[in-house]
């Protein structure tokens, strides 16, 4: 096991083998760590819509759920409009009737 990685590029090394045996594996990743971008949300007045933005960072999707916990069950978002301003990316979604969550997620 390894610690939490920071934020950034890391190279993670692995070399194994079998007692007995005189192969041995090595194999080498190449992660990139990311810091999900943090989500505001606001209600557009006389409207049943809601504004949701981010700084704008590539390969992040916007999942909805309407409750929170191990029953929770992430969709698309329902989005009506997008666009993209000073690097931040907007989405107009529906306001449901009851509460809704959100988050940004990556495939």
């Amino acid at each position: 096991m390894i610690e939490p990685l920071s934020i950034g590029a890391h190279t993670i090394r692995s070399r194994g083998g079998h007692a007995g045996y005189s192969d041995t594996v090595d194999a080498t990743y190449r992660v990139t760590v990311v810091a999900r971008p943090k989500l505001s949300i606001r209600p557009l007045s006389g409207t049943n819509l809601i504004e949701v933005s981010w700084p704008s960072t590539g390969g992040f999707t916007l999942k909805q759920a309407d409750n929170l916990g191990d029953a929770a069950t992430w969709t698309a978002a329902s989005v009506v409009s997008t666009s993209l301003a000073n690097g931040i990316q907007f989405a107009t979604v529906t306001n449901a009737p009851k509460q809704r969550f959100f988050r940004l997620s990556q495939p």
